[in-house]
């Protein structure tokens, strides 16, 4: 587990499950031309044909409260916001994503096969007022929102629209 948030070109902040980082924000920035990582190593992150690496230009894990708000991800090889592991109330808002290669924003947790008590994995996220599109031009297994071993998320008021496969995609009944 990396424990840590990570936003492309600045040092890593860390947290742990015990002591999270809480309320970090990303407020009306631009991120854009963040690393391919599409031969990266891939896993299977639960049931379905998906592949996914954990990684991305801005990477959460071990947060409490962490917001993305007013921000432009264009041209991002890679996924441009992933959820990873034990996060809370992450926040996802008026945000746009454009002619990136692969998934917009996703959340995929940890468990041990789908036994969930562990809570290594994000819950409550909410997804908001966001514009998503053209996106999908390296990975055409890509979606404006995945999630796989996650709980509890809310998808409100986004268009997305003009990408290679489900915009949406829910990959499990987990949580």
């Amino acid at each position: 587990v990396q424990d840590l948030i990570t936003v492309a070109g600045l040092p890593p902040t860390r947290g742990t499950h015990r002591q999270p980082v809480v309320g970090f924000q990303l407020l009306n920035i631009g991120v854009k031309d963040a690393a391919l990582t599409y031969f990266e190593p891939h896993s299977i992150p639960s049931g379905g044909d998906w592949g996914l690496q954990r990684m991305a230009a801005v990477f959460f894990e071990n947060t409490v409260g962490s917001t993305v708000e007013g921000c432009t991800f264009s041209r991002n090889d890679g996924i441009a916001v992933m959820f990873s592991g034990f996060n809370r109330e992450g926040i996802v808002r008026s945000s746009e994503f454009v002619w990136n290669g692969e998934t917009a924003i996703a959340g995929w947790g940890y468990t041990d096969n789908m036994d969930g008590t562990s809570g290594e994995q994000p819950r409550g996220t909410l997804i908001e007022n966001n514009f998503c599109h053209e996106l999908g031009h390296y990975e055409k297994q890509s979606s404006c929102w995945f999630q796989a071993k996650s709980a509890l998320s809310v998808l409100r008021n986004n268009i997305m629209m003009n990408g290679p496969r489900a915009l949406i995609n829910f990959n499990d009944g987990f949580g």
